[in-house]
């Protein structure tokens, strides 16, 4: 199996898309529409549906920014470990329901775990993700410059903005008690099935 090339024309965008984009995630139809149309230039249907089989987030959601409607800051692109890390979020959602807040800190040291003892196949397929979340982020700010923050928080397990993305997924998950689509039948054989205790750090 092959994973398809990105090769992606945005000259078959629409034509708001080559501006300054006004748009937000999910507050136009056309926003979806493009979405959609950057999966179907970046993915052949066997990876996504593989990529369906390992995530817990529909793939359009996965690869859409989080927006933080406090500051109105436009986020940063995702790469590969922040989208693996999302997603593993909602597993643990899934699989704890509801826990105390104090919790959360544990998923980005579970997370940094799992990755470093990830196969390099699921690697490989995060960082798919990650180019085609790109794409996305693209979209909807093409005017989007990096500006290093100047003070690091690099000993902070996670930020603030972190926390309340951790505390949207555990209430959605919870709320819509959603099934894990990871399953025994995956086709890479490495993949272990989440299996996470709420008391574990």
């Amino acid at each position: 199996m092959s994973y398809f090339t990105f090769e992606f024309n945005d000259k078959s965008l629409p034509n708001h898309s080559q501006h300054k984009s006004s748009l937000r995630p999910g507050s136009n139809n056309d926003v979806k529409l493009v979405i959609d149309k950057i999966i179907s230039s970046c993915f052949d249907e066997e990876t996504i549906d593989k990529i369906k089989r390992f995530t817990a987030i529909p793939l359009s959601e996965l690869i859409t920014p989080f927006e933080n409607s406090r500051t109105q800051k436009i986020p940063r692109p995702q790469n590969k470990f922040v989208i693996y890390r999302r997603n593993l979020q909602m597993q643990m959602a899934i699989e704890w329901g509801t826990v105390p807040v104090r919790k959360l800190e544990s998923v980005s040291k579970i997370a940094g775990r799992r990755w470093r003892e990830e196969a390099s196949e699921i690697k490989e397929l995060f960082g798919l993700i990650s180019e085609c979340a790109k794409k996305v982020h693209n979209f909807l700010y093409p005017d989007y410059v990096y500006r290093p923050r100047r003070s690091a928080t690099t000993n902070t397990p996670m930020n603030s903005s972190f926390h309340r993305v951790s505390v949207i997924y555990w209430k959605r998950a919870s709320s819509k008690r959603i099934a894990p689509r990871i399953t025994s039948a995956a086709s890479v054989n490495s993949l272990k099935p989440l299996s996470i205790s709420p008391n574990n750090n």
